[in-house]
C-alpha cells in the first residue's frame, strides 16, 4: 500500500515538475496469457456461458494488464474453438521483434590482412 501511495507521489511530482512519465505496457508472456484464458473460460462457464459485468476488469486487474489486452486473449480463444482448433493464446511477437541477427560470411575474414583484422571494428566494412 505504501509502495503504490509513493508512486502517486512520483507521479504527481513529476507532472508538476514539468518532465514527462513514461508509461510501460504491461505484456505478458505465453504462461499468463493461457492462465488468464482459463480464468476467463472459469468465469464464463460459473456464469452459465456469459460474463457478468466487471469479470474482465477483475481479470486484468488480477494481472495487471489493460482490459483490451485480456479481451484479445479472449476474441482470439473463442476465434480457435470455432474454427476446431486448439487453444493457443501464446504471444506472436517471438522472431519478429528486437535486434535481427546479422549473416557473418567467415570466409571473408581471411581475405583481409592480418592487421587490420585485430578488432571487430577493422572488420567492418
Amino acid at each position: 500500500m505504501e509502495d503504490r501511495e509513493q508512486e502517486m507521489e512520483d507521479h504527481e511530482q513529476g507532472a508538476t515538475s514539468g518532465q514527462q512519465v513514461v508509461r510501460h505496457r504491461k505484456s505478458l508472456d505465453d504462461q499468463q496469457r493461457f492462465a488468464a484464458y482459463v480464468a476467463m473460460h472459469f468465469q464464463c462457464m460459473k456464469n452459465g456461458g456469459k460474463f457478468k459485468q466487471g469479470d474482465k476488469k477483475g481479470i486484468s486487474t488480477f494481472f495487471g494488464a489493460n482490459i483490451q489486452i485480456i479481451q484479445r486473449i479472449w476474441k482470439i480463444a473463442m476465434r480457435q474453438i470455432t474454427e476446431g482448433l486448439e487453444v493457443d493464446v501464446s504471444n506472436k511477437k517471438k522472431g519478429r521483434c528486437g535486434r535481427k541477427p546479422i549473416k557473418i560470411d567467415l570466409s571473408l575474414v581471411r581475405t583481409i590482412p592480418l592487421n587490420q583484422r585485430s578488432t571487430i571494428k577493422s572488420l567492418a566494412w
